[in-house]
């Protein structure tokens, strides 16, 4: 129960988080190859990332994030030791949680992208401590 306490805080924080945009740590998958980064995306990350990183794990106690440009996406990768071994069923709940957030998430995001040439998605991956992930929004912009 406290872990779904804690997948409960940090999905809250998460969400007061998801005004910004841009973080990834995909050490545990293994995804093709992205298509080139447009400059523009690139000049956001380089520009906003740091502030983000700072924010997430400021909010939220023990969140490691990394901002990134994959290909023609933002993505925000926020990792902590909580989410190391939970369970299956506690993931799907946490991954039903965030799809049933998207379009609120989207209506946040969007005002902050919207004027990046070329971007294509907002990508949000709640990871475990080692970078897997465990759940993500995908927010097309």
């Amino acid at each position: 129960m406290k872990t779904l306490k804690k997948l409960g805080v940090l999905a809250l924080v998460l969400v007061m988080a998801l005004s910004f945009a841009a973080c990834s740590k995909d050490e545990g998958s293994k995804v093709p190859a992205p298509a080139p980064t447009s400059s523009a995306v690139a000049q956001f990350v380089a520009e906003n990332g740091p502030t983000i990183e700072q924010g997430i794990e400021q909010g939220a106690d023990g969140v490691d994030c990394e901002v990134v440009a994959r290909g023609n996406k933002i993505v925000i990768s926020m990792s902590s030791t909580t989410f190391d071994n939970v369970p299956s069923d506690q993931r799907a709940l946490l991954q039903e949680y965030y799809d049933s957030m998207k379009e609120d998430l989207k209506a946040m995001v969007i005002a902050d992208v919207k004027d990046v040439e070329g971007l294509e998605a907002v990508v949000y991956e709640v990871c475990e401590s080692n970078g897997t992930v465990i759940a993500t929004v995908d927010i097309e912009i």
